[in-house]
């Protein structure tokens, strides 16, 4: 037999409590159980912080784009998209205008697409006719979004939202940063998407 204390509601004093050899095995075993319990819960946001990467942090993303890869600046990351390149030759919708997908239309060179511009259009303009190849970035980008089978890591609404931006207000201003990005950028940051 063991001598245990239980706190005396009444009292508002520990009471000796007589217990067998098994109570006091059982309670130790709790007592064991639930510091284990609690050293875990408390360490385990530290080891996965320590071997986590953040959500937004690399080139794969807006956010991580415009801060740059400070942790890792020679590590590539596989953001899982494809090159307008690829897209031209895999595209099997021919007929989908640019302008009902993204809101508006890019201009070249030598001024605004035609209103009737299709994806696969876009996609196959050089650079005389497509500024940037913003058109045929934009394009891969949309397309890497809506493909199921294409883990891309944006979805199809960022990039529209993205995309539209700069038609409509020469520019994309990041949410969370503020950060102005142009055409140019937009196209860089697309590219960096692109795994081949």
């Amino acid at each position: 037999m063991n001598k245990q204390y239980r706190e005396d509601s009444e009292n508002n004093a520990l009471a000796p409590e007589t217990v067998d050899d098994e109570q006091a095995s059982e309670t130790a075993d709790r007592k064991g159980r639930r510091k284990f319990l609690v050293g875990a819960a408390v360490s385990t946001p530290v080891i996965l912080s320590i071997v986590s990467r953040p959500a937004l942090g690399g080139a794969c993303t807006v956010s991580g784009f415009l801060s740059g890869n400070l942790s890792n600046p020679h590590a590539q990351e596989i953001c899982g998209g494809r090159s307008p390149g690829y897209w031209i030759n895999h595209l099997s919708d021919t007929t989908t205008k640019y302008a009902d997908v993204f809101g508006g239309v890019w201009y070249g060179r030598y001024g605004a697409w035609d209103a009737n511009t299709t994806l696969y259009q876009a996609l196959a303009m050089t650079g005389n006719e497509d500024r940037y190849q913003f058109g045929a970035h934009s394009v891969a980008a949309y397309l890497n979004a809506v493909d199921p089978g294409i883990a891309y890591s944006m979805t199809p609404t960022e990039v529209i939202n993205i995309v539209s931006d700069v038609l409509v207000l020469g520019q994309y201003t990041h949410p969370g940063t503020g950060r102005v990005m142009d055409a140019q950028e937009v196209v860089d940051f697309f590219f960096g998407t692109f795994d081949g």
